[in-house]
């Protein structure tokens, strides 16, 4: 969910949804650096995509806006229950510490490989995780085989700088990214922030 990011200055704020969507899912997907909101996956020309309204109690009213879009694979918008048996949730961009100071709410634990709260308990956090589903037996076996493809070639690329800059020239390498910091040491996201 590092991707899951809010810009004061974006240029989707000010677009209607209901005339402008494609506009605004480019947009979101340009701000997101092509990466899903939810489940940091890696969205190339050929992978669906939706604007995901992530309180669907204010989609098609007039307090649905940017705040609540974000663009995220059609899979991870499928399917999603209703927020409201997820009270009280915080707001994707609140899982990591990189707004305004806040702190981690939620850590990528390599030894499980499954998104946990930080503190015990996190209520909010807790249920961003199972709202967006981001432990589904799915995510956790695509993460893992990530984890193993990026193993074989720390063998071939055994210098850290070599590794990073070889995910880094390969953007479909960096599903996700949370994992592979925390499993390989590596300094992926600072190094694609525009």
């Amino acid at each position: 969910m590092r991707f899951a990011i809010k810009k004061a200055n974006s240029k989707a704020k000010d677009l209607d949804y209901f005339k402008n969507r494609a506009e605004i899912a480019e947009i979101l997907k340009s701000e997101q650096q092509n990466f899903c909101a939810y489940t940091e996956k890696y969205l190339g020309e050929t992978d669906a995509g939706d604007i995901e309204h992530f309180n669907d109690r204010l989609k098609n009213t007039l307090d649905d806006n940017y705040f609540n879009w974000y663009f995220v694979a059609t899979w991870a918008n499928r399917g999603k229950p209703k927020i409201i048996n997820y009270q009280p949730i915080i707001q994707p961009e609140q899982a990591f510490d990189k707004n305004n100071g806040e702190i981690n709410r939620i850590f990528y634990d390599k030894n499980t490989n499954k998104y946990e709260t930080v503190l015990k308990p996190d209520v909010a956090a807790q249920n961003l995780i199972d709202f967006i589903d981001l432990n589904h037996q799915s995510l956790f076996f695509d993460r893992l085989n990530t984890i193993k493809m990026v193993k074989s070639l720390e063998k071939v690329l055994p210098n850290k700088a070599e590794l990073e800059n070889h995910l880094l020239e390969n953007p479909t390498c960096l599903n996700f990214i949370t994992a592979l910091e925390t499993h390989f040491g590596l300094r992926l996201l600072a190094q694609l922030q525009p």
